[in-house]
């Protein structure tokens, strides 16, 4: 015969406050820390991988421009390498001049690109299997794996004149995770306070929506946060959007899931009561909660949505190319938000505004999410059928 779990945990890890903020480290920051931290290693994982569908050098690449075309090379390869330039550019390389036009920088990046698509003849190069070429011999063609072995030879050769493979693009995801905290943080507490307590707070206290230490972020302001930053981010690197969306939902509900963790440290976002074994009594609910059995329903979404990351994740191994642009995106709307919506049947109300409507707040915005993961799933299926 099971009990009830009597919970009442401290919520700050040490008793001692952190410098310059002056505040305790509580779990919940601990747990939100590293589900992002997890999160940005699934991320990179997927990325990384994805990108050797569609490899090719680009003008940014270059370190310096003028050091790379003037200096002698001692590599033969390099030496190869470059007599398939254009004369036009062989010509430049001889004048040592230190500003590089963009016409004979075009040129240059042309040339490497199609040595990759058709690679030199140098038979001494002996290429290490790394972890990107073994992905690449399981899931491409040989085709695509000969000129993903092309590309890293030639990226090998180009070093230090450019950064290598993993360190360029590691740059860009974290930017990338840069902008994803910052954009989800703002959007989960405007969330808040326009969905759950008083929106006017934000003309009376700007300063508030900064307040992120302190509790009140909510998860439908965080998604929608997190879809605006990676618009804009897409724009300024000139990336598909949907496309990064794609990878970016894979580790998505795993970070929720840490968050909920720190929920059930905190407890808060309570569950209806129950009189079910496995009830858990919060004996310092946030609120004026009774302390009464109740529906762990922190735990509840944390397992779904490590579950869903998992099913994310073979979804995309299946298909690590993106054909289907969207299709992952879709699914994680459709399933993370059905979660949300079923499990919202077992939590107490948190909106001040829906106290007495048949269904709550977090059901009611979790309909335009899953609506709009059946309109991606449609557009995805629909383009496939046309391509068949």
């Amino acid at each position: 015969m099971f009990g009830f779990l009597y919970w009442d945990p401290n919520p700050a890890v040490f008793h001692f406050l952190l410098p310059l903020i002056h505040r305790p480290l509580m779990w919940y920051g601990v747990l939100f820390a590293l589900g992002f931290i997890v999160g940005y290693f699934i991320f990179r994982y997927c990325w990384l991988r994805y990108l050797l569908f569609s490899l090719k050098f680009s003008k940014q690449d270059i370190i310096c421009w003028s050091l790379f075309l003037q200096k002698k090379h001692k590599s033969s390869y390099l030496q190869a390498l470059f007599e398939t330039f254009p004369q036009q550019v062989q010509r430049f390389c001889q004048q040592k001049q230190e500003n590089v036009p963009e016409e004979i920088k075009k040129e240059v990046i042309q040339s490497i690109n199609h040595t990759v698509t058709h690679p030199i003849d140098f038979p001494n190069y002996s290429h290490t299997e790394s972890s990107l070429i073994c992905f690449a011999k399981k899931y491409m063609n040989a085709f695509q794996f000969e000129k993903v072995q092309s590309f890293f030879i030639v990226d090998t050769y180009l070093q230090p004149w450019i950064l290598s493979f993993r360190k360029r693009y590691t740059v860009i995801i974290e930017k990338l995770t840069t902008y994803l905290i910052i954009g989800m943080l703002i959007g989960a507490k405007l969330g808040d306070f326009i969905f759950y307590q008083n929106w006017t707070i934000i003309y009376q206290n700007p300063q508030a929506i900064f307040a992120f230490w302190e509790a009140g972020l909510a998860s439908h302001g965080a998604a929608l946060g997190i879809l605006t930053t990676l618009w804009l981010f897409c724009r300024r690197y000139k990336l598909i959007t949907l496309h990064i969306v794609d990878l970016v939902v894979i580790p998505t509900p795993l970070v929720g899931s840490f968050i909920r963790l720190g929920n059930f440290v905190n407890q808060e976002i309570l569950g209806v009561p129950t009189d079910l074994p496995w009830g858990v009594v919060f004996l310092h609910p946030v609120g004026s909660a009774a302390i009464v059995a109740r529906h762990p329903v922190q735990l509840y979404e944390a397992f779904g949505y490590a579950l869903l990351t998992t099913c994310l994740f073979l979804l995309w191994k299946k298909e690590p190319s993106l054909t289907h642009r969207g299709r992952i995106t879709g699914w994680f709307f459709i399933s993370v938000f059905s979660v949300r919506f079923i499990l919202e049947f077992f939590k107490e109300e948190q909106s001040s505004y829906l106290m007495y409507l048949p269904l709550k707040m977090g059901q009611i915005l979790s309909i335009p999410f899953i609506s709009f993961g059946i309109w991606l799933l449609y557009q995805s299926y629909k383009k496939a059928f046309r391509r068949a």
